[in-house]
């Protein structure tokens, strides 16, 4: 989207700490406006960063066990010990149980006659992706005063260059 050379939209940024910035939902929407409309608001490229950032920092880096009384519980899916969201998948050191345990056992007593007994080693299944960050889940909380800050911030740097 092309900018205006006059940006015709301004952040209120003394009411910017009225946002819960626990809640990811929330902070996705605010994302999404300022992504769509950074050409029209003052500083919108900026902002669209800064709740880009926080909206991930929050989905990915925060402790999911750490709840503030005032935010409802997140309803878009639920999030696993390691902060992610997932969807109810089995294990996948479940997928061994389906084996036919009858199979096994004729099989055992055949061989049983002609060699040692067969022994079924169950693998170990270890999950290695981004979720083994160091970082994931120690991070702290932005608080809304926090975010207040950040855009007083980048307000202020606007109006040291216009100098």
């Amino acid at each position: 989207m092309p900018s205006l050379e006059t940006p015709v939209l301004t952040v209120d940024a003394n009411t910017i700490h009225r946002i819960d910035t626990r809640n990811v939902e929330n902070l996705f929407s605010i994302w999404t406006l300022f992504s769509r409309c950074s050409g029209s608001i003052e500083e919108g490229r900026r902002l669209e960063n800064l709740s880009w950032r926080l909206w991930n920092r929050e989905t990915f880096c925060c402790a999911p066990g750490e709840a503030n009384a005032t935010t409802p519980p997140i309803s878009i899916s639920q999030r696993s010990s390691e902060g992610r969201y997932t969807a109810d998948i089995p294990d996948l050191s479940r997928s061994i149980d389906s084996i036919d345990e009858e199979a096994i056992e004729s099989d055992n007593e055949e061989s049983a006659s002609t060699s040692a007994p067969l022994t079924i080693t169950r693998p170990r299944v270890r999950r290695q992706d981004s979720g083994c960050n160091r970082s994931r889940g120690k991070e702290r909380h932005i608080t809304p005063d926090d975010l207040e800050k950040m855009v007083i911030t980048i307000k202020e740097k606007k109006d040291l260059e216009s100098h």
